[in-house]
């Protein structure tokens, strides 16, 4: 089954369209991300988006979702999922050879932008482009509040706290286990496995044709939804904020060494 991503920074994975989540789950991960940086990864993005506002990340939280509708980024339209060829319920599994079509997916897009921010010969709007990538169930989730920017920035201020002091405070370091910036394509793949489990146990228990013509938004499809969308959106941006750290150290470690 198709997962789509949360993609700010570097499309990390989190299944959205069978979640319903929108441009709000994507705004709440960028401002996440922002909220878990270190102070010197934070001023790299920022004079590289050209954005000094605590918005920086996620006023660019679309922006891949965006140009995948124009005629120029049309080429980035399967940058944005994996799709799987498994058979929920019975089967949920993630295999890169197999599912990755020829011309890419998410899990070798996260490599690909990743090089790139890597890469200081590379034009500076060129890095910054790849420093971009990658609702009605998150919005019934926060009281049907409108507008996907405030209503994110709520969310994530809430979720960091969850993930700072709270709930999550005890597993958040779990969620970055296997993390290796010099192994884009498997980091990306535990990502990938772990988000596609829940198509299995939260998203198609019953299998697909279960929720043809259904309204996904409310009843029992919420109730076992909900509570999985918000653990996502906690990982997806903690995931970022690490993976934004772990590529802002390299970049500057390697002009250090170059001194």
């Amino acid at each position: 089954m198709r997962l789509s991503t949360a993609a700010v920074g570097l499309l990390v994975l989190v299944p959205s369209p069978c979640y319903g989540w929108g441009s709000l789950g994507h705004v709440a991960v960028g401002y996440l991300a922002s909220n878990f940086v270190q102070d010197n990864t934070a001023s790299y993005f920022k004079q590289l988006l050209k954005n000094d506002t605590e918005h920086y990340i996620a006023g660019v939280a679309t922006w891949a979702d965006t140009i995948r509708y124009t005629k120029w980024g049309r080429f980035s339209k399967d940058f944005h999922f994996i799709d799987a060829k498994d058979e929920p319920p019975t089967y949920c599994g993630v295999d890169f050879e197999r599912d990755c079509k020829e011309a890419g997916c998410v899990v070798n897009a996260i490599k690909n932008y990743t090089e790139q921010l890597l890469d200081d010969e590379l034009v500076a709007y060129r890095r910054a482009q790849a420093a971009k990538w990658d609702t009605s169930i998150a919005e019934k989730m926060l009281g049907g509040q409108r507008g996907p920017y405030p209503a994110a920035q709520h969310w994530a201020g809430n979720l960091s706290v969850e993930i700072g002091t709270g709930k999550y405070s005890s597993v958040r370091e779990s969620w970055v286990h296997g993390l290796d910036l010099d192994s884009p394509i498997e980091t990306a793949m535990i990502w990938a496995t772990e988000s596609n489990a829940h198509v299995c146990t939260a998203v198609l228990p019953e299998g697909p044709e279960a929720i043809v013509g259904r309204e996904l938004a409310f009843g029992e499809y919420f109730e076992r939804a909900a509570p999985v969308i918000e653990v996502q959106v906690a990982r997806a941006g903690y995931r970022l904020a690490k993976w934004l750290d772990l590529i802002v150290d390299n970049i500057q470690h390697q002009a250090l060494s170059e001194l």
